[in-house]
């Protein structure tokens, strides 16, 4: 009913580049370039830009790439209605995934509890890391998920979101691969980073206020000499690892991202801090949705 070509599309249009969207749909860049070029020729509209800087939507890719989002969420819901008549003990749960924000934590959960709901399956939902995707998907808009993992500060949950914490990520100093602490310089890199391996550096974290678990790193960096504090608008920030993969600069980010961006090397700080991530889920949300949840916090002990 859905042609997966638009998928394509959509990632391709969301992450900016061939190779981010062929992380999310486990095939190459090349593969993903296949797919645009076929669906430009069967559309016989050009619909992105290519440069070296990435690709971008043309007019005609804008509109299209809204149309293909309004006919995913039309064909899921209808698919899950279908379903949920034919069968009402069925459910499809949209589980929201993105490259900074994994949904393991969740899948490993659920192959624990998953025998108590045999008619239920999963939709894994994509959708973008910066702040507009992120609620968009979060607010019920059309690229919307029913569960997403995050790293949330428990006084920051959106107003009609609930959150339910089952984890720590650990804190890391992310890096560039081309320029690490080499050898030469400052010694082979340490299994952990303290202020001491800072010295002399810039570090890239979130603003005061937005993580209150990193605001006391921030104070024990900033209470350190020669270590140099640059705010970034938010944890999940593509800018930011866009600034620590061409440059000196490290990013304070949670230890999920290792692999996240194959040109970044992380490294645990030292003490070892954590990040607290949890479940994101509507504060009402559908009966399947509530059941599951229930059964994640019998299974993790909350």
């Amino acid at each position: 009913m859905y042609n997966p070509l638009l998928d394509c599309l959509i990632y391709v249009a969301e992450t900016g580049t061939f190779t981010k969207a062929g992380e999310i749909m486990s095939i190459s860049a090349t593969a993903v370039m296949k797919q645009i070029n076929a669906l430009e020729k069967h559309l016989d509209l050009k619909l992105f830009n290519r440069s070296n800087q990435g690709v971008s939507l043309t007019p005609a890719g804008r509109e299209v790439y809204s149309f293909a989002v309004k006919i995913k969420k039309s064909s899921s819901d209808f698919l899950e209605d279908l379903r949920h008549r034919t069968d009402p003990d069925s459910a499809v749960l949209r589980i929201g995934f993105s490259m900074l924000r994994p949904c393991e934590p969740f899948l490993n959960l659920w192959y624990r509890i998953r025998h108590q709901f045999p008619a239920y399956s999963l939709s894994l939902v994509s959708f973008s890391d910066d702040l507009t995707g992120w609620m968009s998907g979060a607010s019920g808009a059309e690229n919307d998920f029913d569960i997403a993992v995050t790293v949330c500060d428990k006084d920051r949950v959106p107003e009609n979101m609930s959150f339910l914490p089952i984890g720590r990520y650990g804190i890391c100093c992310a890096m560039s691969r081309s320029r690490d602490m080499d050898a030469g310089s400052r010694g082979l890199p340490p299994a952990r980073l303290s202020a001491e391996h800072l010295r002399g550096r810039t570090v890239l974290m979130p603003k005061r206020g937005l993580y209150a678990e990193l605001d006391g790193l921030r104070d024990r960096l900033c209470s350190e000499a020669d270590i140099s504090i640059e705010d970034t608008e938010d944890l999940y920030s593509h800018e930011a690892l866009a600034i620590c993969r061409n440059t000196d600069k490290l990013l304070i980010s949670p230890d999920c991202w290792h692999g996240a961006d194959p040109s970044l090397i992380l490294f645990p700080v030292e003490p070892p801090l954590g990040l607290t991530f949890g479940l994101m889920y509507r504060k009402d949300p559908v009966e399947p949705v509530k059941r599951v949840i229930a059964a994640v916090r019998e299974e993790a002990g909350i």
